[in-house]
């Protein structure tokens, strides 16, 4: 879901761009995005597919840590309990820790994974050069998200 929120953005910025350009406000009719825009683009897409999923990751969550009082019976008893008793609000807890957690997680990703892209596109000959690319994105994924894992399923149970 990421993907298509930033593939989307990305087009949008691009169609915003070329109207700028008709316009006479651009000098050229090809948008070459910073790593700044990029991140911007990133922690968007991020932030709302996490506002989008939180409640499928609340069902999710208390399912997982039901234990044997099995206070649940499968995911659709889940969905019904939570509506009856918390009511649409009960689906959205720990969204802001939720969405807090992806926007820099996911902001960071795409901004790597995009200059990755740029500095070995074309230069992609060794499986050496491969596994590094593919090694940097994973180490700044490891930076933001296992700090902030923590915080999100506490915050879904109550």
């Amino acid at each position: 879901m990421q993907i298509m929120f930033y593939e989307a953005f990305r087009e949008a910025v691009e169609r915003g761009h070329r109207k700028w350009y008709l316009k006479g406000l651009s000098k050229s009719n090809q948008h070459e995005f910073s790593s700044y825009e990029e991140f911007l683009l990133g922690g968007a897409a991020g932030g709302l597919s996490a506002f989008l999923t939180t409640p499928l990751d609340v069902i999710k969550t208390r399912l997982q840590v039901q234990g044997t009082s099995m206070r649940y019976k499968s995911w659709h008893d889940a969905l019904q309990v939570i509506w009856r008793t918390e009511g649409f609000r009960g689906f959205f807890k720990g969204c802001v820790p939720r969405v807090v957690w992806w926007c820099p997680a996911s902001a960071l990703t795409f901004m790597a994974v995009e200059k990755l892209r740029r500095q070995f596109n074309g230069n992609m000959h060794t499986k050496n050069q491969l596994a590094q690319s593919g090694l940097s994105k994973d180490r700044t994924e490891a930076t933001v998200d296992v700090p902030t894992v923590v915080v999100s399923p506490p915050s879904q149970i109550r």
